[in-house]
């Protein structure tokens, strides 16, 4: 993302936190990695909307500097702020419910897209499907709310380019040719083109005209593979190159983010508006800006089932600075991050009853009902 910031929108990197986006990348998507061939141009919006929606992140402008927020708890090292009744000013805080806004309970990843520039469920070869019963239950909502991504990224199988044809690079393989070496055949003279995939049988030839982008099959048209061709710089001669396809982990990362939508999104997430004096408007050496995580406690957020909020964390969604009034307008969402969360700890670490402070911000394994040193635990994020 960082990269189409800089070089697809011309931002100069110095408006750019890229510290602040490795961070981002390296506590939160580690392993994370997506590999696409883009076969005509599009707006640079289109894509850095896609991998924000796929990646559960947001890319925030706080008016000097462009970053990458991952929807996270805060890391072990970070503190949070809680904002009471007297950090809100009083009569500005107002509660809007997210039962229809931001409500869901079922939530379906379609991924493995084929590429062909549709965006029907058809056009994804494959998809995942996360259900919270309980609440589409009498006994709760009574409901089902859906909740529908459609990952242009997200991939089963990876695939290499096949260097022994000049002039082809393969966009994308079928689900269906599995793992394995399949191989492309090049017919110099009646140039076309042929794809065997890994274990199955030469498919018929299909015939490069012209420049663009051609589907050529194995002999079960379930195993396909699409190419763009510069015929300038095909062979002149015969020719045929391997395809290595390996297993990539579309599956792994569409389940990961269909959970985490679900865990956040099952009860209605309420908003909520409110101000503040202009003092409060920098923490730790930093002004506040979009993304931020504040710990929001308040009788004020009473009415719709709520006695009022005793340290909610809240992500702050808007931060409006009015320099002639000396107040600061706050739009909030709220989180869902109740519980405690951590990263694991180095193997030698002293056990929980032991440990100090400082390494008790890392996680340790519970017994039972989750209970450590006789405090709840910690729970994977």
């Amino acid at each position: 993302m960082a990269d189409i910031l800089a070089n697809r929108l011309g931002i100069d990197p110095s408006f750019v936190d890229l510290d602040g986006f490795e961070q981002e990348r390296d506590m939160w998507l580690a392993g994370w990695s997506f590999d696409r061939v883009l076969t005509e141009p599009k707006e640079a919006n289109q894509y850095l909307n896609e991998l924000q929606s796929e990646t559960n992140s947001f890319i925030v402008h706080d008016g000097e500097k462009v970053s990458l927020k991952v929807f996270a708890p805060p890391a072990p090292w970070q503190e949070v702020e809680e904002w009471t009744d007297r950090t809100i000013l009083e009569g500005s805080f107002s509660l809007k419910s997210g039962s229809r806004e931001s409500f869901y309970n079922r939530i379906v990843v379609y991924y493995d897209y084929d590429e062909s520039g549709g965006d029907r469920e058809e056009n994804f070869e494959s998809a995942i499907i996360a259900v919270d019963a309980a609440s589409q239950d009498r006994s709760e909502w009574a409901e089902v709310s859906t909740r529908v991504i459609k990952s242009r990224w997200m991939r089963s199988l990876a695939f290499s380019q096949p260097e022994g044809i000049s002039g082809l690079r393969v966009y994308h393989v079928s689900k269906g040719n599995g793992s394995g070496e399949g191989t492309l055949f090049y017919d110099g003279t009646a140039k076309t083109l042929s794809w065997m995939a890994p274990g199955g049988l030469q498919g018929e030839p299909v015939r490069l005209s012209q420049d663009g982008k051609y589907q050529v099959f194995d002999a079960d048209r379930n195993r396909y593979i699409r190419v763009i061709a510069a015929i300038s710089e095909l062979p002149y001669s015969d020719a045929s190159a391997p395809v290595l396809i390996t297993g990539g982990k579309g599956e792994t990362h569409a389940a990961a983010l269909a959970q985490k939508l679900l865990n956040r999104f099952r009860d209605p997430v309420a908003t909520a508006s409110f101000e503040i004096d202009m003092n409060s408007i920098a923490f730790m050496n930093r002004f506040i800006k979009p993304s931020d995580l504040k710990d929001c406690t308040t009788g004020e957020a009473c009415g719709m089932g709520m006695t009022g909020w005793v340290r909610n964390r809240l992500m702050l969604t808007s931060v409006r600075p009015d320099f002639s009034t000396h107040k600061v307008s706050i739009e909030a969402v709220e989180t869902k991050m109740h519980r405690r969360y951590a990263f694991i700890a180095a193997s030698g670490q002293n056990d929980y009853g032991e440990a100090s402070g400082k390494e008790r911000a890392y996680g340790f394994v519970g017994g039972a009902g989750n209970s450590t040193g006789g405090e709840d635990g910690y729970y994977i994020w």
